[in-house]
């Protein structure tokens, strides 16, 4: 015969089990939903985000071990450097550093995803990585440009000017100021030139012909 005392620790124990086995369940389902990151191919300075230990260059897709527990929503990659886009909208970039192209007030190369700090606190909804320059939207349609200016592909109206940290594209804000209709909604890097698309249809581009 069990005692009332000893039938309420055993319930007790079976509800306990069933909770975790529950919460087991959640996290799983739960994990299972979080986006991965695969990158491979030539690993040089850190192109692939793998870490400085893992300095081989990869024939078969890799997961980055970085992204494991984060959702990545978006990933974009051009010479030897690359960049993701968290669910939380945060922006991480790694590889080579060449003309402040990661983001991060330095040139200095990142074998592993850093998340780029002048952006933390924005919600960061798309990326676009160039040879020596990247861009960005975020959930305000602002454009963002960065790193190397050679042939003006950063858009802000001058030639040879880099930028070290993403800084607003003012033609763009004041475009979605005037209309939200010509906020630009997509944006594409080539190696020396940029292009947006705007929510009305117009396509802008700029940098070298």
């Amino acid at each position: 015969m069990v005692s009332g005392a000893a039938s309420n620790m055993a319930t007790g124990t079976i509800a306990n089990i069933l909770l975790r086995r529950h919460e087991r369940k959640n996290f799983q389902e739960a994990f299972q939903k979080i986006g991965d990151a695969y990158m491979w191919g030539q690993s040089q300075r850190g192109a692939l985000g793998h870490g400085a230990d893992m300095p081989e260059d990869q024939k078969t897709p890799l997961v980055m071990k970085d992204f494991l527990y984060l959702d990545v929503i978006e990933i974009d990659c051009e010479a030897a450097s690359g960049a993701a886009i968290t669910s939380g909208g945060d922006l991480f970039t790694w590889g080579a550093g060449d003309a402040y192209k990661l983001g991060h007030g330095d040139t200095t190369d990142r074998f592993r995803p850093t998340l780029v700090k002048a952006l933390k606190g924005e919600k960061i909804t798309a990326v676009s990585v160039g040879a020596k320059h990247m861009l960005a939207i975020d959930d305000k349609k602002r454009v963002f440009s960065w790193g190397g200016n050679e042939y003006g592909q950063l858009g802000h109206g001058d030639i040879a000017v880099t930028r070290q940290s993403p800084t607003v594209i003012e033609l763009f804000r004041s475009l979605t100021e005037q209309d939200e209709e010509r906020a630009v909604v997509q944006i594409d890097c080539g190696s020396w030139h940029s292009s947006a698309v705007t929510a009305d249809g117009q396509l802008y581009t700029w940098g070298r012909e």
